[in-house]
């Protein structure tokens, strides 16, 4: 009698084991996973990006590519593409982004992406430096 009361409570607690770990669920397709340093060039260089402009419309957009942001400037509603040949160069180290803007100005910032990769947030020691918007996206239903 007491062995079949062991063995009943043996076959419980295998029971309860069993269906603890079939109904755990993979956490990575619930969870959002944080892009690398890589990935998030990537992004920058995959697309035009609005500078924050107060509570104005941006008027500054900058475009990322191989190690260069450039420069354009909104007058009149009118984009001026390329407005200044190169406002800075940057390079991805580890998990930050570092940007010379010459003349001894070199600064590192971690960066954030928001909204469905629409904002970018750049932060330097900690605390918030510049964010951009993805020209042509939704980034205001975010706002």
């Amino acid at each position: 009698m007491i062995k079949s009361k062991i063995n009943s409570l043996r076959y419980l607690i295998i029971l309860i084991v069993a269906l603890g770990f079939s109904s755990c669920e993979d956490d990575n397709k619930t969870l959002p996973k944080e892009l690398t340093i890589q990935e998030k060039v990537a992004l920058l260089e995959s697309s035009e990006w609005l500078s924050k402009n107060g509570g104005n419309e941006p008027n500054v957009m900058y475009t990322f590519s191989k190690g260069k942001r450039f420069n354009s400037y909104k007058s009149n509603g009118v984009w001026h593409e390329g407005s200044t040949a190169s406002s800075a160069d940057y390079v991805a180290e580890e998990n930050l982004l570092t940007m010379d803007f010459y003349f001894g100005h070199v600064y590192t910032y971690e960066l954030k992406v928001l909204c469905n990769n629409t904002i970018i947030e750049f932060y330097k020691d900690g605390e918030l430096n510049d964010t951009l918007y993805k020209r042509n996206s939704e980034y205001k239903t975010c706002l």
